[in-house]
């Protein structure tokens, strides 16, 4: 007979993000060991859902901010709540949202199911707080717990010494009683195994499958291609790679800049100010446009930090890299040299990481020998993560 697992996702399909993706995609071979029941919210989104909705509890609404920036109104209670809980991972709107909003529909599902094993997969952080809901209603259950970066550690410098220390108090109590925990990247792994005192085990982002390819090239301008946001530490990069290429005749890159609409009509201006006319700033589109050109693009670019000083940084595996390892192109990534990107750029010899000018100019001169190797990219395919997944989780019985 097979235990049932109960996966709690803030983010899941048809909400179409990476978030959702994550363990949404891992549950078909999920499905071969255990009974996979999910709580989250209802979504819009046109991912595919790929279980039984039988067995998904859906509560609240999750809006799909992909296409477009939603701003809300904070009440008055939030807004006195905010000046404390400022920039903290483990106390933000959520708790309020979605914990203490759903905990009651939380505790019937729960009940009803009775399962073995209970998964939440944070951010936001809120979401761990259903797992010590659980071990409360039933002290033997497993608590595996998933974390996707870097949680009450992220950002410690725009923290005061009491808010991270509150912030860091209240993550490592709620985790101490997690059976297990997963993270994205080794280095991660290494942070968290040392903040929480215990092991914390690697489960890669993974994707569902390779992209069938039916791209032939009928000129000589190399197309460049990034859909996205670009966050504040991804600044840097971009402007980078920008100042490279600018004065490059057969480049170009053209950039699906999803969320902010101030920040895309501010690089629209910067670009129009400097005559750059080889970068394209384009408005959002939905997941199978963004697709479709991703397989037709030559190059396909991340943007990370660059900043060194960041150890939290060096472990950052944008769930999009594995994304552009099964579209079996060459991948120009923008980010510090010793980032664990390179280890698996490398391993499967996919593509670069650049981190000045020359070493681009190099790359875009050398890159139509880059040839990906399907076998070791393999290796990062939510089938082969589940199967990890299969493994750890059979060890706690």
């Amino acid at each position: 007979m097979k235990k049932k697992l109960l996966i709690v996702a803030y983010s899941f399909p048809p909400l179409n993000s990476i978030a959702s993706k994550r363990w949404s995609e891992m549950i078909p071979e999920l499905e071969k060991e255990f009974d996979v029941f999910v709580f989250t919210q209802n979504s819009t989104g046109d991912l595919d859902v790929l279980l039984d909705e039988k067995n998904i509890c859906r509560v609240g609404e999750m809006k799909n901010l992909l296409i477009k920036q939603t701003v809300y109104k904070r009440s008055f209670i939030h807004s006195i709540i905010s000046l404390f809980t400022k920039n903290m991972r483990t106390v933000d709107s959520t708790i309020f949202s979605w914990y203490f909003k759903h905990k009651n529909s939380f505790n019937e599902y729960f009940d009803l199911i009775n399962p073995d094993v209970i998964l939440t997969t944070i951010n936001p952080f809120p979401t761990a707080f259903f797992g010590l809901e659980a071990k409360k209603r039933k002290s033997n259950v497993k608590w595996v717990v998933d974390i996707r970066d870097s949680a009450s550690l992220y950002n410690k410098k725009d923290k005061n010494i009491f808010t991270h220390f509150i912030d860091t108090t209240i993550d490592k109590r709620t985790l101490k009683n997690a059976d297990l925990i997963f993270t994205v990247s080794d280095t991660l792994s290494n942070i968290l195994s040392t903040f929480y005192n215990k092991n914390v085990n690697t489960v890669y982002n993974g994707f569902y499958k390779f992209t069938q390819l039916n791209y032939i090239k009928e000129d000589s301008i190399a197309t460049l291609y990034y859909a996205g946001r670009i966050y504040k530490h991804r600044e840097k990069a971009f402007f980078l790679l920008v100042d490279a290429i600018k004065n490059i005749e057969n480049i170009q890159f053209n950039i699906r800049l999803l969320g902010d609409t101030n920040q895309h009509n501010e690089y629209t201006k910067f670009l129009t100010t400097q005559n750059i006319k080889n970068v394209n700033i384009q408005k959002p589109v939905d997941n199978k446009t963004i697709l479709k050109e991703e397989k037709d693009a030559d190059i396909l670019i991340l943007l990370e930090e660059l900043n060194k000083n960041d150890e939290i940084g060096k472990g950052t595996l944008t769930g999009k890299l594995f994304e552009y390892l099964s579209i079996l192109k060459p991948i120009l990534v923008i980010c510090r040299a010793d980032s664990d990107i390179k280890i698996i750029l490398e391993k499967t010899k996919s593509g670069n990481i650049c981190e000045t000018k020359n070493e681009i100019n190099d790359f875009l001169n050398k890159y139509n020998n880059i040839e990906p190797l399907k076998d070791e990219i393999s290796f990062y395919s939510r089938s082969e993560q589940s199967k990890r997944v299969i493994k750890l989780i059979k060890e706690l019985f």
